[in-house]
């Protein structure tokens, strides 16, 4: 959710400070993940691939926030 979420804010973001949090989320959260996915990958557990529906929920709106992204983005 937060790559994606980031993405959008770069993409969507109004204030420079959203665009650049959301970048910086992008990059942090994927090298996380990657980081998560291999000590998974050790562990035998396999993470879930997809977001739970209130991730998705939550996505769906900031997609459709329009003007009011940021202060969506940033609740």
């Amino acid at each position: 959710f937060e790559i994606e979420a980031g993405k959008l804010a770069q993409a969507n973001g109004k204030s420079q400070a959203v665009k650049d949090f959301g970048a910086m989320m992008v990059t942090e959260h994927t090298k996380s993940t990657a980081e998560l996915k291999t000590a998974a990958g050790e562990a035998g557990v396999t993470p879930a691939p997809a977001m739970t529906a209130k991730q998705q929920s939550d996505l769906a709106a900031l997609k459709q926030a329009g003007d009011r992204f940021d202060s969506l983005y940033k609740t």
